[in-house]
């Protein structure tokens, strides 16, 4: 797929939609390069639409803020999925806690790329974004207070447990996902998440990994633009550990979960002997961008 990316912008560019493309004309059964690839060709595209009307962003950012505000003290955040940072700007500017230190990852550069721009745009502070993957979350254990998605886990549709086993680890008081859920849907939005294969099944494998869900209710319902509702499910990290990571960062090596340190402009795992490169003032911290370094030290 990554030898024909030309081709498949192409294709986009003439209205068709690039995953559906790409789950009927490829042999590969890759998923998450899928998205990757449908994600980093349509960048730019959010950040139009928010600057075109930044007052729908804005409500819709408001009601996820309210919610999240509504949980008590926390001093980081962390949006799984971020994307050009349009709902994450807006969201983190509505927080009681202006100081908080906020995160945002996203497996697609070119959305990290943009997204930068709009903090800078906005004059967002205290904001750090980074490629990476929610199957292999590029942070330590335990180290966020509040882990948060909106609408990023919707395509994976049958990798429901891994990607909240992996969101879980990585909360140290709240994961909360505002996301299209299947049993709250309409008629119409079932049938939307089932013919794009979306996720069905996050309320019932949350409660099948004996997590403790305090909220859970729907918040928009779909409409004739888009027939996704999207639905708010809190999970409360039980038993909640101090927060275990350097002050200087949470990020970790995403093969070995181990933290990472800021060495010569390259992030690098003492414990893993791998480097990790700044491209762009972004770090790239998704596994294959993994460079064997055993002597970089030296």
């Amino acid at each position: 797929m990554i030898s024909n990316l030309k081709k498949i912008k192409k294709i986009y560019e003439s209205g068709e939609n690039i995953i559906s493309y790409l789950r009927s004309n490829n042999n590969s059964n890759n998923l998450s390069e899928m998205i990757q690839i449908s994600y980093d060709i349509q960048a730019g595209n959010y950040t139009k639409k928010a600057e075109t009307n930044p007052s729908t962003e804005k409500e819709r950012s408001y009601s996820f803020a309210s919610i999240i505000n509504n949980l008590g003290d926390f001093s980081s955040i962390l949006e799984v999925g971020v994307g050009e940072a349009t709902s994450f700007t807006y969201l983190i500017s509505q927080l009681k806690n202006q100081e908080v230190d906020s995160y945002g990852f996203d497996i697609s550069f070119s959305r990290i790329l943009y997204g930068n721009k709009f903090l800078k745009k906005t004059n967002t502070k205290n904001a750090n974004l980074f490629l990476g993957s929610y199957f292999n979350c590029p942070i330590q254990d335990n180290s966020i207070d509040i882990v948060y998605t909106i609408h990023s886990l919707e395509p994976n549709g049958g990798k429901e447990k891994e990607m909240l086993q992996e969101l879980y680890r990585i909360s140290s008081k709240y994961l909360i996902l505002f996301e299209p859920i299947y049993e709250l849907s309409s008629k119409k939005g079932k049938a939307h998440m089932k013919k794009h294969g979306y996720v069905k099944n996050l309320f019932s494998t949350a409660e099948s990994l004996g997590y403790k869900i305090i909220e859970y209710k729907l918040i928009f319902e779909g409409n004739s633009f888009t027939p996704n509702s999207t639905g708010v499910i809190v999970i409360e990290k039980t038993n909640q550990l101090q927060n275990l990571y350097s002050e200087k960062t949470p990020l970790a090596c995403p093969i070995t979960k181990k933290p990472l340190e800021l060495i010569r402009n390259n992030y690098f795992c003492k414990d893993s002997l791998l480097l990790y490169p700044i491209v762009d003032s972004i770090p790239c911290l998704l596994p294959e961008n993994a460079i064997i370094a055993t002597h970089y030290l030296d």
